[in-house]
């Protein structure tokens, strides 16, 4: 038995030995780019790895790093583009704003566009030949939000094709694949406390009818 004049040692001593055993693993600064970046595209504000490069999406285009060096990440190629968020693919970049680029990465140091579709979002996932998007555009007349979730074709990066949409009830604020469902993150706009919850959490089964 612990003597009660002991027990705080006894406790600062147990803690300081969880502590030293859950810090554990090594973790330092390998290479950085470095700030700040006044010629610049803006902040970054989704990063993607391809290989052994990170293509960077920031306010007004795309920046690619070659980290094949990790201790000298250099940049190696500027891209201008609108988009807030982005996914990679293949050898293919998937950005989704105010509408869907595909970007060839076949050569990352010389990106080039293949195309771009009137499909817009703010959140967007690629698997297996399909592009899930997620966002909503608010129609304040009929107070309904449109266009919160759709699938795209990609299995054809140059024509990328649009075969479902599904009408949320709120904004995606945020969307993730698992298996055959996808799960958003909603946000309700035309909030009523009585019938609607302001955050919801919602599951989609994609099938193919088929």
């Amino acid at each position: 038995m612990i003597h009660p004049v002991a027990r705080p040692l006894f406790f600062l001593v147990t803690l300081f030995t969880a502590l030293t055993q859950a810090l554990a693993v090594e973790i330092k600064p390998v290479g950085q780019w470095p700030p700040p970046l006044p010629h610049w595209r803006g902040p970054l504000t989704r990063l993607a790895i391809h290989d052994h490069y990170a293509i960077c999406l920031a306010e007004n285009g795309v920046t690619i790093f070659d980290l094949a060096d990790a201790a000298h990440p250099t940049p190696v190629a500027d891209l201008e583009t609108r988009a807030r968020n982005l996914a990679v693919a293949g050898d293919y970049a998937f950005l989704i704003g105010d509408s869907f680029t595909v970007v060839d990465l076949h050569n990352p140091t010389h990106p080039m566009v293949v195309t771009n579709i009137p499909v817009a979002g703010e959140h967007v996932a690629v698997t297996n030949g399909l592009a899930y998007v997620g966002g909503g555009r608010l129609d304040y007349q009929t107070q309904r939000v449109y266009d919160g979730f759709s699938v795209l074709d990609v299995s054809d990066p140059a024509h990328p094709r649009q075969i479902g949409g599904f009408q949320t009830e709120g904004v995606v604020r945020a969307l993730h694949v698992a298996g055959p469902n996808v799960v958003l993150f909603q946000e309700a706009q035309f909030w009523d406390r009585n019938t609607t919850p302001l955050h919801s959490l919602l599951v989609l089964g994609v099938r193919d009818p088929a």
